[in-house]
């Protein structure tokens, strides 16, 4: 794409901004004014102690995604924010080992119609806004990983929803699953202290979903709608009492752990969660 450029600024398709290597604790307009707002599409912040997402994010209208790493969240505020008038292009936000009072204004007012992917891994975000699915109606891939979220409101069950990971948090419960929207095809609450599953679900006779994990949790009993293997294709159980229960195998053939149907869903799953995702992340 730089070649596309017929600007005088910096022609740069992935930029990353690393404060570290700058000597600074977060970037200012005077940073960003030299991309080729046509030409970015995918713009990174790393090693940022007291990241200030500047009001100049909202030139960059070809923008489609942006990656924080490492970071300091002080603020994204309304006046940077990510919108549907800004950034129309814009699929992806990713927050990956990233210190955060919650869920960014900045990302909450009006969001893109293509903003389908938004992922928090390895923060310290407690809580999960109750009006989040007025905020994101059209995000189909939520992860929360090993974060600290500790309940999940009903209400965001209303997000059409289509993938869904809570692993590794600090959730005991979650009725809100019973909610889960008609929409979803995998949900992952592995290393969870999680000791009960809904005994039904809403939306069971519409939903299908390929893979359903809750791997190292305390679930003593799964519910016959996951069971069942037209609405569960894959169903993940591997170190819970449940499966001690059940007489777990941890001997079995590799093939059959890779290729798992439902009646070895206590073997061991060998593909590993995403833990941190580093999506566009290269230097321009």
């Amino acid at each position: 794409m730089p070649w596309l450029s017929t600007s005088s600024a910096t022609p740069c398709a992935v930029y990353t901004f690393d404060c570290l290597a700058s000597n600074s604790s977060t970037p200012t307009a005077i940073d960003l004014v030299s991309l080729d707002s046509v030409v970015l599409v995918t713009l990174n912040f790393v090693h940022c102690p007291e990241l200030v997402i500047p009001p100049h994010i909202q030139n960059f209208s070809y923008l489609v995604g942006i990656n924080v790493k490492h970071c300091g969240l002080a603020n994204w505020g309304i006046d940077a924010a990510i919108t549907q008038d800004s950034h129309p292009r814009m699929m992806f936000i990713i927050f990956a080992n990233v210190s955060l009072s919650g869920v960014p204004d900045g990302i909450r007012q009006n969001i893109p119609y293509q903003l389908a992917d938004i992922e928090f891994s390895h923060t310290n975000l407690s809580i999960i806004p109750s009006d989040l699915n007025e905020s994101w109606p059209n995000v189909g891939s939520l992860y929360i990983e090993y974060s600290d979220i500790h309940d999940v409101p009903a209400s965001l069950m209303d997000i059409t929803l289509t993938d869904l990971s809570l692993i590794g948090n600090r959730l005991e419960t979650i009725p809100a699953l019973a909610k889960l929207p008609a929409s979803i095809g995998f949900v992952a609450l592995d290393n969870n202290p999680l000791v009960t599953l809904p005994d039904t679900f809403d939306n069971a006779e519409e939903f299908v979903i390929s893979e359903f994990s809750a791997e190292n949790t305390n679930v003593t009993t799964i519910p016959s709608t996951l069971l069942n293997t037209d609405k569960v294709h894959f169903l993940y159980m591997h170190g819970t009492p449940y499966c001690k229960t059940s007489g777990e195998n941890d001997q079995a053939p590799v093939a059959a752990r890779l290729i798992k149907v439902m009646e070895n869903a206590c073997l061991l799953k060998q593909i590993a969660p995403l833990e941190t995702s580093d999506k566009g992340l290269q230097l321009s």
